[in-house]
């Protein structure tokens, strides 16, 4: 193996899943919305697929990668087993992508629902509620602008503004 390549021990990796695991199990429950049972099959299939393809990762890239085995195969059962169910950039999505990003941070700048829900609240009221109603409630651009009479434009636009204000406070 190369320098820098998966070296991970039996226990390590018994403990990087262990201490992943919950974290996984929420995103692959709330993104689906479906039962603990069927969210616990994806999350152990998705790591069944890790395991053999350990050996060719980066060491440092380790818990991103598993989540992206996780995120693409939820993405798969929503569009294989749920017609019509899709998996949508909601407030899980954004949850768990900070919360497994490669980019180098602190452990304690990890977003929480609470955390953003908390900073949403600090948008203008319309840009606030195009985000929840996009974001944590799932709905699509054209149906948030029918809701609030305006055009699926100014819909993309707040999102635009909610997610660069999003970049500006978490990722400086």
């Amino acid at each position: 193996m190369s320098e820098g390549k998966f070296t991970y021990s039996d226990s390590e990796i018994t403990e990087l899943v262990l201490s992943t695991y919950s974290r996984l199990m929420m995103y692959v429950k709330n993104a689906l919305r479906c039962s603990k049972e069927k969210a616990e099959d994806i999350l152990q299939e998705s790591i069944l697929k890790f395991l053999k393809k350990r050996a060719d990762l980066d060491r440092s890239k380790v818990e991103s990668y598993l989540f992206m085995i996780v995120k693409n195969e939820s993405r798969n059962y929503a569009s294989r087993c749920h017609e019509g169910v899709k998996l949508t950039d909601n407030a899980w999505d954004v949850l768990a992508s900070v919360d497994f990003s490669e980019d180098e941070r602190e452990e304690d700048t990890a977003l929480d629902i609470d955390t953003i829900l908390k900073f949403s609240g600090t948008f203008p009221q319309r840009t606030r509620e195009i985000f929840q109603q996009s974001r944590i409630e799932g709905k699509t651009h054209s149906e948030i602008a029918e809701t609030l009479g305006i055009t699926e434009r100014s819909v993309e636009n707040h999102l635009k503004n909610s997610v660069e204000r999003f970049r500006k406070e978490f990722r400086s």
